[in-house]
């Protein structure tokens, strides 16, 4: 197995990335970081994230 993916079994969820360029990967990452953030805040009850 190769980078994360022996870590599958320990998430929810695994999003993986299947290209071999780093800055798709980056930019993947940042994105699912910044809706994740939102969705948990707006779970939590914020009222002004989205």
């Amino acid at each position: 197995m190769t980078g994360g993916s022996h870590m599958a079994g320990a998430a929810d969820n695994c999003f993986t990335v299947p290209t071999y360029s780093t800055h798709c990967i980056q930019e993947s990452h940042v994105t699912l970081l910044h809706i994740l953030w939102d969705l948990i805040h707006v779970a939590m009850g914020a009222e002004d994230v989205i």
